[in-house]
C-alpha cells in the first residue's frame, strides 16, 4: 500500500507492476503507477479486482458473531491506509475454531504471500524484519506475548522507529520507522498481556465449529479463489467511500487510535454496517479488553477494597498494605509485584482501566511532609465488576 497526492495504491503485484489507483471518484488499474513499490521473496501476486462484489460474499469464511464481523471489516478496510496508527487484530477462540484459516483469507485478500503465516519472533529484530519484508504481519500459534514484543507491536501498530547497529558497521545504524497492520492469533493468556497492548486490540472471538460446519481445504480455498476478486472489488469501493466521506465526519468523543475510528466511520455505509455502528463496536471491543486486563490483574480486587475507605501514602506503605491483604499463594504469583517500585510501574501502567472501573489513582509529588505519595480513592463513589461490560453485549 502507498498513499501520494490523496489517493492511495494497492499494488497487485503482477509482472506488468500494475497497481490500483483508488480516489474520491472511484478506482481503477493503473499500467504505471506513480508510488515505487519494492517486492520481496514472498510476495504474491493479486487477482484483479471486480466490480459489483459484495462483502457479504467473504462473511462465510469467518466463524464469528455479527460483533466480530464488524471488526474484521473495520481491520481490512483500515489496512488499505497506510501512514496511520493502525489497531492490532487478535483472533482468539478454542482448538479447531478456523482462526488459522480465518488468519490466511486476511493476509490473501491484502498481503498474499508464502508463509504468510509466521511463528511468534524470538526478539524485536525478527518482528522488524516481518515488517519489513511484508505489508501485513501476521503471526500464528503464539502461547504467550513477552513484554518487549507486545511493546515493539505497540510501536509498529501505532507508528515507531527501530534502531540497530548496521551489520558489517561499527558506527551506522540501520533505522526502521514505519507503521503495519499486525495480526496476532492464539494467545491465551490474552488478560496478562500489557495494557497499552490491549489498548490497541480489536478482539476477535472465533465460535466453535460444528462437524456440518467443516468443509475441507481443496473446497473451502476453491470458494473463496471464486469470489476473491469480488471481495477485493467491495473493500476498494469501501474504501473510495472513506475517501469521498472522510472530510466531513466528525466524533464527539474520538476513543483512542482516533484515525482509525474516523476513517471505518466514513466508511461504514460501503461496509454494510448501519450508521454509528462501527465505533459502538469499536467502544465495545475496549471495555471487553479493559475487562480482559482486569480480571487478570491481581492488583484489581485488593485495590477496589482499599478504595471504598481510601489510602493515601507512599508506595512503599502502599506496597505493604496490599501485601497483607492478599494471601500466600498470591504473593508468590509471578505477576504479583515484588517490591514498591514494580508496584509503582503497575499502577501507572493500569491507571486508565482501574479508573474507568471505579478505582481512581492520585500520584502528587509529595505531601506535607515532603513526601510522594499516592492516593487511592472510589471515582464517583460507584465500583463496577470486569464481567459487567462483557454481559452487556451478551
Amino acid at each position: 500500500m502507498a498513499e501520494y497526492r490523496g489517493r492511495l495504491y494497492l499494488d497487485l503485484c503482477d509482472r506488468a507492476w500494475r497497481a490500483v489507483e483508488i480516489d474520491a471518484e472511484g478506482w481503477r488499474v493503473v499500467e504505471r503507477p506513480p508510488a515505487r513499490f519494492r517486492r520481496t521473496r514472498g510476495s504474491q501476486p493479486l487477482p484483479e479486482p471486480q466490480r459489483g462484489g459484495s462483502l457479504d460474499d467473504l462473511r462465510p469464511f469467518f466463524n464469528v458473531d455479527h460483533h466480530g464481523w464488524i471488526l474484521i471489516r473495520a481491520f481490512l478496510v483500515a489496512a488499505l491506509r497506510p501512514g496511520f496508527p493502525l489497531p492490532i487484530l487478535v483472533a482468539k477462540g478454542e482448538q479447531g475454531s478456523g482462526k488459522s484459516t480465518a488468519c490466511r483469507v486476511i493476509t490473501s485478500l491484502i498481503d498474499p504471500r508464502t508463509s504468510a503465516l509466521r511463528g511468534v519472533p524470538r526478539e524485536v529484530r525478527d518482528l522488524t524484519a516481518a515488517a519489513r519484508n511484508s505489508w501485513l504481519v501476521c503471526f500464528d500459534n503464539l502461547s504467550r506475548l513477552p513484554e518487549d514484543l507486545a511493546d515493539a507491536a505497540c510501536r509498529l501498530a501505532t507508528g515507531g522507529g527501530f534502531g540497530g547497529r548496521q551489520l558489517y558497521s561499527d558506527h551506522d545504524e540501520a533505522i526502521f520507522d514505519a507503521t503495519r497492520p499486525l495480526v496476532f492469533n492464539a494467545i491465551p493468556d490474552l488478560g496478562t498481556a500489557r495494557p497499552d497492548f490491549l489498548d490497541r486490540a480489536l478482539i476477535v472471538e472465533f465460535l466453535a465449529l460444528a462437524p456440518e460446519q467443516r468443509r475441507d481445504e481443496a473446497r473451502y480455498w476453491s470458494e473463496f479463489s471464486e469470489r476473491q476478486s469480488r471481495i477485493l472489488g467491495a473493500l476498494l469501493d469501501a474504501a473510495v467511500v472513506g475517501l469521498r466521506n472522510l472530510p466531513r465526519v466528525r466524533l464527539e468523543r474520538p476513543p483512542r487510535l482516533a484515525d482509525f475510528a474516523l476513517w471505518v466511520t466514513a466508511c461504514e455505509e460501503a461496509l454494510g454496517m448501519e450508521p454509528g455502528e462501527a465505533i459502538a463496536a469499536c467502544r465495545t471491543n475496549s471495555a471487553e479488553a479493559r475487562d480482559l486486563a482486569l480480571e487478570a490483574s491481581p492488583l484489581y480486587r485488593p485495590l477496589v477494597e482499599l478504595a471504598r475507605e481510601g489510602f493515601t501514602g507512599t508506595v512503599a506503605e502502599l506496597f505493604a498494605r496490599l501485601d497483607s491483604m492478599v494471601s500466600d499463594a498470591m504473593r508468590r504469583s509471578v505477576l504479583w509485584p515484588k517490591a514498591p517500585n514494580g508496584l509503582g510501574n503497575a499502577l501507572r501502567r493500569m491507571a486508565s482501566n482501574f479508573r474507568a472501573a471505579g478505582v481512581e489513582l492520585q500520584f502528587s509529588r509529595n505531601d506535607v511532609q515532603g513526601r510522594r505519595v499516592v492516593s487511592v480513592v472510589s471515582a464517583g463513589g460507584t465500583q463496577k465488576t470486569p464481567s459487567m461490560a462483557v454481559s452487556s453485549r451478551q
